[in-house]
């Protein structure tokens, strides 16, 4: 699988041996003050190309590994799963059979008393921060709306600030 940009490259590379076998076979160039024969830049074309080849001889190999160890995974899983339960079964979910198997252990993470003060702490100082409250806090608020012309409402009662 390779991209459109290395077809192309590759496509150019060709081009370029052919045109150096055409014009500059048997003749020396310089370039950047070096000498060069057109059978070499030939030859330093062709390495390219060839890398280019099992880069992608590689990596198709490579691809076809992965998916063939996909494909055993997905073919075994059940066993293992099986072989899982079984183990926990016969030693006990949190026993050390069960990692010698290379599973994990299950069961509950324990949670130490400071870790658990510390979580409440957290849960007073945002909602303090937030001004967040319960069902039942929410009840014992009272608040004084202004209607407009003066007209006031508290707990159900219309005003118009005028003093009984």
């Amino acid at each position: 699988m390779s991209s459109k940009r290395k077809d192309s490259e590759m496509a150019d590379l060709t081009k370029r041996q052919k045109a150096l076998k055409r014009e500059y076979a048997g003749k020396t160039i310089i370039l950047d003050g070096k000498p060069y024969t057109g059978q070499r830049l030939v030859e330093m074309c062709g390495e390219i190309i060839d890398a280019e080849e099992g880069v992608e001889a590689a990596n198709s190999a490579w691809r076809e590994a992965v998916a063939r160890r996909r494909a055993l995974e997905a073919l075994h899983e059940g066993a293992f799963q099986a072989l899982h339960r079984y183990v926990q079964a016969t030693h006990g979910k949190s026993s050390q059979a069960v990692a010698d198997f290379g599973f994990k252990r299950s069961g509950k993470a324990v949670k130490s008393a400071e870790s658990k003060a510390e979580a409440v702490a957290k849960l007073r100082a945002t909602r303090q921060a937030r001004h967040t409250m319960g069902k039942r806090q929410k009840e014992s608020v009272v608040g004084t709306a202004v209607l407009g012309n003066g007209v006031s409402k508290s707990n159900g009662a219309i005003t118009n600030g005028a003093a009984n």
